[in-house]
């Protein structure tokens, strides 16, 4: 190609036409095509093109990455490995890799009741007259209702699937919540009895039944607003 151009004395459309002439079974460029090849010949001395700065930029793992990921997990642990790789502008699996090969994981915080001065001698003496009972009569604990418990507060939601904390063992972090806030309601449903409603108003209790789609509330409902 580059000797039908010089031939041609560089004309591409005569030396594209030439080219289709001596070789027929080959696949034949046109004059578009021969003019870069001419150009890069004299520029850069080959043929084929030259990619500079193109496409995503490769990601080089240096120490110096390592040492500043790893003192951010040390400062926050509760850092994503998102945020990092923004902050960092390094892919994710980047930081992701370096964490993995120190040995970090992503634990799960641990919700628990958060507890104020005043709560510890309550509980202890809760415990001393539940093991009193129990040793009375064993079958006291037997005949205990337990209940569940749902709470709507103030204080927003904590999605546990969501936060994690990375360190290199399983440190069993706590997250209390505080359920003794002035929003709280209690309610306690047993067949079609409802309990706790000395409380609140009608509407509470109407909205209480309808987003948790309990068909049993509706009486102990209608009688509580008779």
């Amino acid at each position: 190609m580059v000797l039908c151009l010089g031939a041609a004395t560089s004309n591409a459309a005569e030396a594209a036409r030439e080219y289709t002439r001596l070789y027929p079974q080959r696949r034949h460029p046109n004059d578009k095509v021969i003019r870069p090849v001419e150009q890069r010949l004299r520029e850069n001395g080959q043929m084929m093109p030259i990619y500079v700065n193109r496409g995503r930029p490769r990601e080089v793992r240096t120490p110096a990455l390592e040492e500043v990921v790893l003192e951010a997990i040390e400062n926050t642990p509760g850092r994503s490995i998102r945020g990092l790789a923004r902050e960092f502008e390094v892919d994710y699996r980047t930081i992701q890799a370096i964490l993995a090969d120190e040995h970090y994981h992503p634990y799960h915080y641990i919700k628990v009741q958060a507890l104020r001065p005043g709560d510890y001698p309550a509980r202890v003496q809760f415990c001393e007259w539940l093991l009193q009972h129990h040793a009375n009569d064993l079958r006291f604990i037997d005949n205990v209702l337990w209940t569940d418990e749902s709470i709507f507060s103030q204080d927003g939601v904590f999605n546990q699937h969501n936060n994690h904390f990375w360190a290199t063992e399983n440190l069993f972090v706590v997250r209390p919540r505080d359920h003794y806030n002035p929003l709280s309601e209690g309610f306690t449903a047993n067949g079609s009895s409802l309990a706790g409603a000395g409380r609140g108003s009608e509407s509470s209790y109407y909205f209480f039944c309808i987003g948790r789609h309990v068909a049993s509330c509706w009486g102990s409902l209608l009688r509580y607003v008779e």
